[in-house]
């Protein structure tokens, strides 16, 4: 298993100390609280614990510190991947995460990207006793590639996947995993991100076709277009964090083996 990262934790609490404290001035939809839509599939970008069931991630992660900043509970409403990033424009919640990349498609009125936060690469998660053969998406004539839907994943894979591939949609990715290591699907269109922690995670998975998404991709939040106060707030974290390299750090704590 892997671990949560102690260090990440106690980083967290280092910067939130050592930051600019605020008091809270930020407009949000429930007064005292940031809530935030998050889809707990995607481990180890947002999944839940599987000790103490709580949603866990590098995302909520990120979230949690930026509530801490500015003295907000932070409150999450579980929801499907696909279409999370509309939320914030129906007045929902304040921010949208769980792996969203930037893509034009997925604009709507009322909601706004955030900077970025980290670069992703696509990639196939597959049995580790196949490595051998699935290099790329040209190796699976005649074979399943589970995504879930309206991912990037999805995207990639329709883009680039010969019409000879069973393309079936997941809305659980943790059955999806399921069924690729009882050998009932052939692989999962994932970020890296995923696919790694998972082959960690399960010494009888691999990673195949690891490869960039045109444009690159960067994981991003989405918030409503409207609350100027928020958006300049969480841009400015998100800066701090990246620069100051907490992000790589935090993502690193969840990749590395105990």
């Amino acid at each position: 298993m892997f671990r949560t990262l102690k260090f990440t934790s106690l980083w967290l609490v280092f910067y939130i100390l050592t930051s600019c404290a605020t008091t809270n001035s930020l407009p949000t939809v429930s007064e005292g609280e940031l809530t935030v839509a998050l889809y707990p599939g995607f481990a180890p970008v947002v999944f839940r614990d599987p000790m103490s069931g709580k949603i866990t991630g590098i995302d909520k992660d990120i979230l949690q510190a930026f509530a801490d900043q500015h003295n907000l509970q932070l409150k999450i409403l579980e929801r499907s991947f696909d279409g999370i990033w509309k939320l914030p424009a129906q007045g929902v919640v304040d921010i949208a995460g769980s792996g969203i990349s930037e893509l034009d498609s997925r604009l709507v009125d009322g909601m706004r990207w955030s900077g970025h936060y980290f670069e992703v690469r696509r990639s196939l998660s597959i049995r580790a006793a196949d490595s051998d053969r699935l290099k790329t998406i040209d190796d699976f004539d005649g074979l399943d590639i589970a995504y879930t839907p309206g991912s990037t994943g999805e995207l990639d894979s329709r883009e680039r996947a010969s019409s000879l591939v069973k393309l079936l949609p997941y809305e659980d990715e943790e059955l999806a995993i399921e069924d690729l290591r009882s050998g009932k699907i052939d692989a999962i269109a994932r970020g890296d991100v995923s696919s790694l922690y998972d082959a960690k995670v399960n010494t009888d998975l691999s990673v195949a076709d690891l490869h960039y998404y045109d444009p690159r991709e960067y994981f991003v939040f989405a918030v409503p277009d409207n609350n100027i106060e928020l958006i300049k707030a969480l841009n400015a974290f998100l800066v701090d964090m990246t620069v100051s390299g907490a992000v790589d750090d935090i993502v690193a704590g969840y990749l590395e083996a105990n």
